[in-house]
């Protein structure tokens, strides 16, 4: 493995550049037959910050490239990639704070006989954070996401249909309320619309509360989607030339609602001692429902932990 790093001041910012590299050898199986599974990655990339007055900048990107050893095919799996970001962070004053942030990222992933598939993916986000009161400290923010792929089918797989671009859109609210000196609620929501299921909320309340300077009581209550992708609504899996799975364009998000406590003791500043306990309740986990002589994908499936 090699790596190396170059960096310094420029004008009132810095700036550094980097670079690493590494192969690894193919194992041996029991036979002293090579596995084919070595592998080869390369990584570049550069990061600048700079201020100006209440003003912060940040421009940063990265390329990438890794291939593993070729299979009895001849083939290579193989995965590249590059990405650039950039975020302006504006401070007008101690209590106040924005920032905007986005990003472009390009990547390619072959794996023979299995998937090809091209993406490209930008975003766009913006957040403020304000003391809006002595008690409570606001944070709202907004975001879009925009995601196109190219894929190519195999004797395995497929999507149907072979390029999609989707669109996720989102806006978030979340307030810090200082009750007392040893009380603090966060409370807020997430919603998103994305192109399979419309509009998911993703509320969360939090609470802490110090009864003494070493003890720590607190607990939260949360939901937590995952949205469909391409691979529940889209994919499309051979066994020769019989298809024997396909997506489900009803795919509905995954959920889970998660409910926790804890308590924390720091007898000394060396010894601390914690106790949790959670109670996870998941639905409309993804699975395998068989209609006729094919697998469709659903969400039959309800989970607690």
């Amino acid at each position: 493995m090699t790596s190396v790093r170059y960096g310094g001041r420029a004008g009132a910012g810095h700036y550094r550049v980097y670079g690493k590299f590494f192969q690894r050898d193919g194992a041996r199986i029991a036979n002293d037959v090579d596995a084919a599974d070595g592998q080869r990655f390369g990584q570049a990339g550069f990061r600048t910050d700079w201020d100006r007055s209440s003003d912060s900048f940040t421009l940063q990107g990265d390329v990438f490239r890794t291939t593993n050893d070729p299979l009895p095919s001849g083939d290579h799996i193989a995965s590249d990639g590059v990405n650039v970001l950039g975020r302006w962070t504006r401070r007008p004053s101690s209590r106040s704070e924005w920032q905007v942030q986005s990003y472009i990222d390009r990547t390619h992933r072959f794996v023979p006989n299995q998937i090809d598939e091209k993406r490209t993916t930008w975003d766009l986000d913006v957040q403020q954070r304000w003391d809006a009161h002595a008690r409570h400290r606001l944070s709202v923010g907004g975001s879009y996401r925009y995601s196109a792929d190219q894929t190519v089918a195999s004797p395995l797989l497929a999507f149907d249909p072979a390029s999609r671009a989707t669109h996720l859109f989102g806006a978030f609210v979340q307030d810090e309320i200082v009750l007392s000196p040893t009380l603090l609620v966060i409370a807020g929501t997430k919603v998103e619309r994305n192109d399979y299921t419309g509009v998911e909320w993703q509320p969360s309340v939090r609470l802490r509360w110090m009864p003494t300077s070493v003890q720590t009581v607190w607990g939260a209550v949360s939901r937590a989607v995952r949205m469909p992708t391409r691979f529940d609504t889209d994919i499309r899996v051979f066994q020769g030339p019989i298809l024997v799975a396909v997506g489900n364009p009803d795919f509905r998000s995954e959920s889970v609602v998660a409910f926790e406590v804890g308590y924390r003791v720091a007898p000394s500043p060396r010894v601390a001692f914690d106790l949790t306990a959670f109670h996870n309740r998941y639905d409309d986990l993804r699975t395998q429902e068989v209609t006729g002589t094919r697998v469709v994908l659903g969400n039959g499936l309800n989970n607690r932990s």
